[in-house]
């Protein structure tokens, strides 16, 4: 089922992705070792976990996506739905990567929900 979406993000300059349960745990991922894995499911769910609190504060909506920036490379938290996480890891161009993970997404969406 993760395979095509891990294609996908890979044609898109995706370095390591894990998808997580909105509690923390690792349901799929490429590019991280399991030390790795884990240490990114459990923060990555608690980061978007964060975001719906503070949108939720503002009265603003729900979050889609939350961006983590460095000089050259970057990691984006999408939801995919109530219960998962995409955490995507990657260089260069973000924009790029962004519209492979919506496009990667499309289809994925079909599957799980």
């Amino acid at each position: 089922m993760f395979e095509n979406l891990f294609k996908d993000l890979k044609r898109h300059e995706a370095m390591a992705c894990v998808i997580a349960s909105s509690r923390g745990t690792p349901v799929a991922w490429f590019g991280l070792d399991k030390k790795s894995v884990d240490i990114f499911s459990s923060l990555s769910a608690a980061m978007f976990g964060a975001a719906k609190v503070l949108h939720k504060e503002a009265e603003i909506g729900s979050p889609e996506l939350v961006l983590s920036q460095a000089e050259g490379s970057f990691i984006i938290f999408r939801g995919i739905n109530d219960r998962l996480v995409l955490v995507v890891i990657g260089r260069g161009d973000e924009n790029t990567l962004s519209d492979g993970i919506e496009k990667a997404l499309k289809d994925f969406r079909g599957v799980v929900i």
